[in-house]
C-alpha cells in the first residue's frame, strides 16, 4: 500500500490564506483604480501598430528588427479580434495583473520576506502617471517587455536563493525569456547586468555563464536593432548624450514620479538619486541593492532621448518601489502588524492617486 501524504498543518493552511486574501485585496486595489481603462478606445499609436502588424506578413514581421516579438503579439490580438476595442484591453489588463504578480514574487524571492513582499505589491499595484499603460494598447511592447524580463529574473532569482546552480536547460529558458524581453522592447538591455547583479548578490560568484550568455543574445538583438531600424530616422528617437538632457530628464520622470509634475527641482532630482545610491548602504539589506540598480540603471535608455510619460518608466517603477518597501519594513516591522501597515500605506496612496489620476486620465 502507498503511503498517504502527511496532512498540511494548520498554519500552513492560515498563511495560505492569508496569502490569497492579500493578492485578492492587492488586485480590488488596483482594480479600483485602473479599472476605468477597460472601456478606453483605440488610441492612433494603437491603430498605427495595428496598421504595421496586419500589413506585413507573420514571417516577416518575425524577422525584422524592430520589435517582433510585440508586433506578433499585436498581429495576434488583430487577427482575433479586429476592431474591438475591449478585448484588447482585457489582454493588457490580465499582462498587467500578471506583471504585478511576477514583480511580488521577485520582490518576495530577493527579501525572502512576506512583509517587504506585501508593501511592495501595494506600492507598486498602482501608479496615475502609468495611465498609458491602463488606456492605451499600444503600450503592450512596454508590457511584454516588463512581462518576459521579470519573468527571467523570477527564474534565476529562484535557482539562486535556493542555492541551485542553473542547468542547461534552465539557462536555456533564461536566454530565450531574455530574446523575448529585447524583442518586445529596449528597455530591456539592462537585463543581463540584473542577472550578473542576482548572481553577486545571491550566487557563489564563480557561474556567471547566464548573465554572459543573456548579454550575447541581447546584444545581438540591440546590434540588429540599432543597425537596420528604422527609428534611427524618428525624431522622438533621436538620441542628445549631454548632462542637460540626463538632468532634464531625470527632473521630469521624478516629478511624474512623486506627483510633483512642474514643482520638482533639480536639487530635489540629485537628492533623490543621492538617497537611491546611499539607502542600501544603510539598510543593509541586499534586496535594496537590486532595487538601487533597478531605479538607477535600467532608465538610462530613455534619459537621452525626446520625454515620455511615465509608462517609459515601468520596470525602474519597479526598483523605487522596493527600495521604498525595504526601507519601510525596516523601519516598521516591529512597530506594525504586516497587513494593518499595509492598510494604512493604501488608504495613504488613494487620495494621491485619485487626486493625479483625474489629471492623468485626461
Amino acid at each position: 500500500r502507498r503511503s498517504r501524504p502527511p496532512p498540511i498543518p494548520l498554519h500552513l493552511w492560515a498563511m495560505m490564506l492569508k496569502t490569497i486574501a492579500a493578492a485578492l485585496a492587492v488586485a480590488a486595489f488596483f482594480l479600483f483604480l485602473a479599472g476605468p481603462g477597460l472601456k478606453a478606445w483605440f488610441t492612433d499609436d494603437q491603430l498605427m501598430n495595428l496598421f504595421q502588424a496586419s500589413d506585413k506578413p507573420a514571417a516577416e514581421l518575425a524577422f525584422q528588427p524592430d520589435r517582433p516579438v510585440a508586433n506578433l503579439a499585436m498581429r495576434g490580438l488583430w487577427e482575433l479580434f479586429g476592431f474591438h476595442p475591449r478585448p484588447y484591453r482585457v489582454v493588457s489588463f490580465a499582462l498587467l495583473l500578471l506583471n504585478l504578480a511576477l514583480a511580488t514574487a521577485l520582490a518576495w524571492r530577493l527579501s525572502q520576506s512576506g512583509v517587504t513582499a506585501l508593501l511592495f505589491a501595494v506600492l507598486f499595484s498602482y501608479h496615475a502617471c502609468l495611465t498609458d499603460l491602463y488606456f492605451s494598447t499600444a503600450t503592450l511592447y512596454d508590457i511584454l517587455c516588463f512581462t518576459f524580463t521579470f519573468a527571467a529574473l523570477l527564474w534565476h532569482a529562484t535557482l539562486r536563493t535556493q542555492s541551485r546552480t542553473p542547468g542547461w536547460r534552465q539557462i536555456a529558458g533564461i536566454c530565450l525569456l531574455s530574446a523575448m524581453a529585447i524583442g518586445s522592447k529596449e528597455m530591456a538591455v539592462a537585463l543581463p547586468l540584473l542577472h550578473a547583479l542576482i548572481e553577486w548578490l545571491y550566487g557563489d560568484r564563480r557561474h556567471w555563464l547566464t548573465p554572459i550568455l543573456s548579454a550575447a543574445v541581447c546584444a545581438a538583438f540591440l546590434a540588429r536593432f540599432l543597425i537596420h531600424s528604422g527609428f534611427q530616422a524618428n525624431a522622438s528617437y533621436r538620441t542628445s548624450y549631454t548632462l542637460k538632457t540626463f538632468w532634464a530628464n531625470w527632473q521630469h520622470y521624478q516629478g511624474m514620479l512623486f506627483y510633483q509634475f512642474r514643482n520638482w527641482s533639480p536639487l530635489a532630482t540629485k537628492i533623490t538619486l543621492a538617497i537611491c545610491l546611499i539607502l542600501p548602504a544603510l539598510l543593509r539589506r541586499r534586496e535594496s541593492w537590486f532595487a538601487s540598480a533597478v531605479a538607477l540603471v535600467t532608465p538610462l535608455p530613455v534619459l537621452f532621448i525626446e520625454p515620455r510619460n511615465l509608462y517609459a518608466f515601468y520596470i525602474p517603477y519597479f526598483g523605487f518601489c522596493l527600495l521604498a518597501s525595504a526601507a519601510l519594513t525596516k523601519l516598521a516591522i516591529r512597530r506594525w502588524p504586516p497587513f494593518d501597515l499595509a492598510v494604512v500605506l493604501a488608504l495613504l496612496l488613494i487620495p494621491r492617486h485619485l487626486a493625479a489620476r483625474e489629471w492623468a486620465n485626461a
